[in-house]
């Protein structure tokens, strides 16, 4: 074996992280521990040596055939095994078979041409005063830096003024008390999301500092994804509480919207609901058709919700049921009920052929109580509404707790 003096300078990389680059080599390269037992080989190193070279010495896996030449005991491949520059405490071994030597230099310059061409951006710096020392060219990409100022500049400065606190934080009660990586989720000085992960690597033998290595995931455009995916579900759940017809709240929007109401109520919050029903509607539909049933039905939604204000909420139940929840006191639910009454009835439905129906609404209505939850309450106003029918219809009843 040969022993190449490290080119300076030279910049640390972690093994785990960088094992998918190292199996995109087309030389092998095999990490040993202090006794040269392998302990990582990548995939031209296996083919090279075997695939059970993993765990056994190196030295074992050879045989010396000519000065600067041995040969691979599993495979009879000749090999040109040269050492490089440790790194993260083992030792670093490049094989090429005898027909295409490569030098140390120029294994090194293609890793770095890897980790520059790496998609994410990769950035190292000191774990002292995190001074920046290199960064490929994503990261100056993803941190604009056509002037490549970031050799000038401490990791911190990259992001957002509260986010670099928070990552000198974690910085010093995590990752610097303990080997490992770190991942956090943080934004960038020009206000890109990035994920970040935080890598500690050994020291470096030949400065004896402590290296970190940062890599940058852009996520802006999984957020805008995640932004366009919210807007659509907010959408549809819009669209799920509503009536398509009248454009009012369906069944579901307003027993949504009564447990709000109720809860509201328990905090002294005052309200009624009215349960208003159109007057001999199966008439219109048998006589006139469908069509004219949904146009009566569009005019008395809009004259219901012409008399409402911004809290109130009117929904279509049903068929031609109402339900309207309204903010008010009960000396006042008896004038609000006559008014939505008077206003559905103020003016005929005219049809294409001049024929005017008449379009007219029994009310029940009941003011909201503290203890009684919305099932009570709905009884209570539709035993109103019964009463308005029963009293000839067009008529607005108010129950009455006796």
């Amino acid at each position: 074996m040969t022993t190449v003096n490290p080119p300076q300078p030279d910049t640390p990389l972690t093994c785990e992280m960088l094992k998918p680059l190292l199996d995109h080599l087309s030389d092998g390269l095999a990490l040993c521990d202090l006794n040269d037992t392998v302990l990582y080989a990548n995939h031209v190193a296996q083919r090279l040596l075997g695939n059970d070279v993993i765990g056994n010495g190196l030295a074992n896996q050879l045989i010396d055939d000519q000065p600067g030449t041995q040969i691979a005991i599993h495979t009879g491949v000749h090999l040109d095994i040269t050492e490089l520059p440790a790194m993260l405490g083992l030792r670093v071994y490049l094989l090429r078979d005898q027909g295409s030597r490569i030098s140390a230099e120029q294994a090194l310059a293609r890793l770095r041409g890897l980790v520059e061409a790496w998609p994410d951006a990769v950035l190292f710096c000191d774990a002292e005063d995190l001074a920046i020392s290199d960064a490929n060219r994503a990261a100056r990409d993803l941190l604009e830096d056509d002037n490549h100022r970031l050799t000038h500049e401490q990791l911190p400065q990259i992001f957002s003024a509260s986010d670099a606190e928070r990552l000198q934080k974690f910085l010093r009660q995590d990752l610097l008390s303990r080997r490992g990586a770190l991942r956090r989720e943080l934004l960038l000085r020009n206000a890109v999301p990035v994920e970040v992960t935080l890598i500690r690597l050994d020291e470096h033998q030949a400065q004896g500092r402590l290296t970190l290595m940062a890599m940058l995931r852009d996520r802006s455009h999984y957020l805008g994804k995640l932004r366009a995916v919210e807007h659509k579900l907010a959408k549809a759940q819009s669209l799920i509480g509503r009536d398509s017809l009248t454009g009012l709240h369906n069944r579901y929007g307003f027993d949504s919207a009564m447990e709000e109401f109720i809860d509201a109520g328990a905090n002294g919050r005052e309200f009624a609901l009215l349960i208003g029903d159109i007057d001999h509607f199966k008439q219109i539909n048998d006589r006139h058709g469908h069509q004219v049933g949904d146009e009566a039905l569009q005019k008395v939604a809009q004259r219901i919700r012409d008399q409402l204000r911004d809290d109130d909420l009117v929904a279509r139940y049903g068929g031609e049921e109402f339900c309207i929840l309204v903010v008010c006191g009960g000396n006042k639910l008896g004038e609000i009920a006559e008014r939505i009454r008077h206003a559905v009835a103020s003016e005929p439905l005219t049809l294409d052929n001049g024929i005017q129906l008449p379009l007219t609404l029994s009310l029940g209505a009941c003011q909201y109580e503290p203890g009684i939850n919305g099932e009570a309450l709905f009884e209570r106003a539709d035993d109103a509404l019964y009463a308005a029918k029963e009293a000839g219809r067009n008529q607005a009843v108010i129950f009455q707790n006796t």
